[in-house]
C-alpha cells in the first residue's frame, strides 16, 4: 500500500461521517434513540472485525467508511442529550467533560495501538487492536440495549409533539411574544386612562368647555412631572 492509498484510508472515515450527518436528524425523530445508538455502534463493531481480518484494498476502504458512517451518531446525539439532561447550571460543565473524554479516549487507543505494535509486535499487531475495539463497541451497545429509554432519548423526555412544537416557535417569528411596555411607559399610560376616567367620571352639568379646559391641565402637569424627573 503506497502512501497516497494509506491517505485514502485515513480520511474516508470522515467522509463517512460528513454524509451519515445528512441523516442523523431523521432517523432519531423516526426510531428510539438507544436503539439507533445501539444498532449503529453494533455496525461499528462489525466493521471494525471485517477491516481487522480484510487484506482487500476494496474491503478496508469500505469498511473504514462505514466506521466513519456509524460514529455519527453518537458524535452527533452526545451534546444534544447533554443539553437536554444535565442541570441548568451545570451544562458547560458537562459538555466540556463529554469532550475532553472523547480526546482522552482517542489518546489512550493511540497508546493502547502503540503498545500492540511495538512491544507485542510478536504475539499481537494492528489487526488485534481493531478487534479490541470491537469488542468494545458490543459491550457499550448491549448496555444501551439494556438501557431505559427514557434516559437516553431526548423526544421521549418531553414528548415528540412537544419537542417539535418547541421548536418550531424558536424559528416561527409569530409565537414569539410581544415586548413588554417600560415601566416607565406603562405608568404614564395607565395614569393618562386614569384622567381620561375621571373626564367621564365628570357631572352632566359640566360643560364641553370646562371638561376640555381641565382635561389640557391635567396633560400639562403630567408633562411638567415628567420633564422634571429627567432633570
Amino acid at each position: 500500500m503506497n502512501y497516497q492509498q494509506m491517505a485514502m484510508l485515513g480520511s474516508i472515515i470522515y467522509f463517512g461521517l460528513a454524509v451519515s450527518s445528512l441523516f442523523v436528524a431523521t432517523i432519531f425523530q423516526k426510531f428510539r434513540a438507544k436503539y439507533v445508538i445501539a444498532n449503529f455502534m453494533m455496525v461499528n463493531a462489525v466493521a471494525c472485525f471485517i477491516f481487522s481480518f480484510s487484506s482487500n484494498w476494496i474491503l478496508l476502504y469500505s469498511m473504514r467508511l462505514v466506521l466513519g458512517f456509524s460514529q455519527a451518531f453518537c458524535i452527533i446525539y452526545g451534546p444534544v442529550w447533554v443539553n437536554e439532561f444535565s442541570p441548568q447550571d451545570s451544562t458547560t460543565s458537562w459538555m466540556a467533560f463529554l469532550h475532553s473524554f472523547v480526546i482522552i479516549g482517542v489518546l489512550i487507543g493511540y497508546i493502547v495501538t502503540a503498545i500492540f505494535v511495538s512491544s507485542l509486535s510478536h504475539i499481537v499487531g494492528w489487526r488485534e487492536a481493531f478487534m479490541l475495539q470491537g469488542f468494545a463497541m458490543i459491550i457499550i451497545s448491549c448496555c444501551f440495549y439494556c438501557t431505559d429509554n427514557k434516559v437516553v432519548d431526548v423526544l421521549a423526555s418531553e414528548g415528540k409533539e412537544g419537542l417539535r412544537d418547541r421548536m418550531r416557535s424558536f424559528s416561527d417569528v409569530h409565537n414569539l411574544a410581544p415586548p413588554q411596555q417600560p415601566p416607565r411607559n406603562r405608568k404614564i399610560s395607565e395614569r393618562a386612562q386614569s384622567q381620561a376616567g375621571a373626564a367621564d367620571n365628570l357631572p352632566a352639568s359640566t360643560s364641553h368647555f370646562e371638561t376640555t379646559r381641565r382635561v389640557r391641565i391635567d396633560s400639562i402637569t403630567l408633562n411638567n412631572n415628567e420633564l422634571n424627573h429627567f432633570l
